[in-house]
């Protein structure tokens, strides 16, 4: 007989759909075991991004010197669980070729693929491990957090069945599909720019809006190699300084700490509370640039489009107007060579770091502040491109995750889209 709490539970289920154990969808694999480095299977690592070669992720050399001398066989119709960088990870394989395996750290489960749909299943369970991945945790004396056995495989679930599973599926693979295209148009727009970057740095543009080049222009020798006669080289110290006004934050005003600036790309994600602010901090204005000091954050630039504060582990940038253009001392700061500088001179072991006094020294050659201006303007139209796309990536995300909530709990039905098929 059911008790009250399993009857008011199917009470609620949708018409058609049913509640299950996790343990009835899921079985123990009887699992095979790899050899590694026999070009055999790949081996994967499980995260936020999904699967990954673990070689795309930490280097060739890393994957090869690792203690672990065998990996699990993750094959078709499974599901693979393990900790990612936020707590839970889990994925499916819904690849018919079993190519791929995962450290024994992880659990791999079986289920029927004719029974429960694989791409429908790819999709829940990231639903699931959004929801309340966490509740399957617990901690463990020896290995910190590990995955209760127990607890995901009693956990209640309710699944619809497998034609609606099939179309559920469909719809929310078009909306991967449409964000994976994105994806690659932003990839794409941010390699035009690098490219460019290179050329307008180097050679500039004349004022026909043609790069300039030694069989149509004027260049000279220099001490960074052959640069248009009309350039100079100088150091960034020269140019720029460091704006020093510290402070405590007054409240309701603006706050950028690191973890606010996005790596590599020049957007923030939003600010910290003044109020939650103990410390002192660096005062910016707009026009500023501000760049990270700590090893992790040595690529977290932005070009500031309002006065606020910050942290003091941010540099904050200022250049002389009468020399170089703000934009384009942004570009320098942005530029691959000047990171790779800010990366190759650190100091400190518990926190490494650059300094001022490295950076101040770095040189770049410089055009007349028209040209300047003309550069600026060119990258600064990709950037408005990459940002309206990633404008409509954010979009397709909320869409993906308002679709995933109505669809995946029964709140929205695809009964009629089935009927007319």
């Amino acid at each position: 007989m059911k008790n009250s709490e399993n009857t008011k539970q199917e009470e609620k289920l949708p018409e058609g759909w049913k509640s299950v154990r996790l343990g009835e969808v899921l079985a123990n694999e009887h699992l095979k075991v790899g050899i590694k480095n026999k070009n055999i299977y790949i081996p994967v690592a499980i995260g936020e991004l999904g699967l990954r070669d673990r070689t795309e992720i930490y280097g060739e050399d890393k994957v090869l010197s690792e203690n672990t001398e065998k990996y699990l066989i993750f094959p078709y119709s499974s599901v693979c669980f393990g900790l990612g960088s936020k707590s839970l990870a889990v994925d499916v394989n819904d690849v018919l070729d079993s190519k791929y395996s995962v450290s024994p750290a992880y659990k791999i489960f079986k289920f029927d693929g004719k029974k429960y749909n694989p791409s429908f299943f790819r999709k829940y369970f990231k639903f699931l491990k959004d929801s309340i991945g966490d509740k399957f945790l617990v901690l463990s004396a020896r290995q910190g957090k590990k995955i209760d056995e127990e607890i995901l495989l009693n956990h209640s679930v309710s699944l619809p069945p497998l034609h609606e599973q099939q179309k559920i599926a469909e719809i929310l693979e078009t909306v991967d599909r449409a964000i994976e295209k994105t994806d690659k148009i932003i990839e794409k727009y941010k390699r035009i720019k690098q490219g460019l970057m290179q050329d307008l740095l180097t050679k500039g543009i004349d004022e026909n809006g043609k790069i300039r080049s030694e069989k149509t222009h004027k260049f000279k020798n220099s001490p960074l190699g052959r640069i248009p006669e009309e350039w100079e080289v100088v150091r960034l110290g020269e140019i720029t300084s460091l704006r020093r006004s510290k402070c405590l934050p007054p409240l309701n005003e603006k706050y950028i700490g690191l973890e606010n600036i996005e790596k590599e790309t020049g957007s923030i994600n939003g600010f910290i509370p003044s109020e939650e602010i103990k410390g002192i901090s660096n005062e910016f204005r707009k026009g500023d640039v501000l760049f990270g000091k700590l090893r992790p954050n040595l690529r977290k630039f932005y070009f500031a489009d309002f006065d606020g504060f910050c942290s003091t582990e941010i540099f904050v940038i200022v250049s002389d107007s009468n020399i170089i253009n703000q934009s384009f001392l942004y570009l320098v700061i942005q530029s691959e060579k000047f990171l790779r500088l800010a990366e190759s001179k650190v100091f400190g072991t518990k926190m490494p770091r650059t300094s001022w006094n490295i950076l101040e020294k770095y040189e770049f050659s410089l055009p007349p502040l028209p040209e300047q201006q003309r550069i600026a303007e060119i990258l600064s139209q990709i950037d408005n491109t990459i940002e309206k796309e990633e404008a409509y990536k954010q979009k397709l995300d909320r869409i993906k995750k308002g679709l995933m909530e109505d669809l995946l709990t029964g709140r929205v039905r695809v009964n009629k889209l089935i009927k007319k098929e």
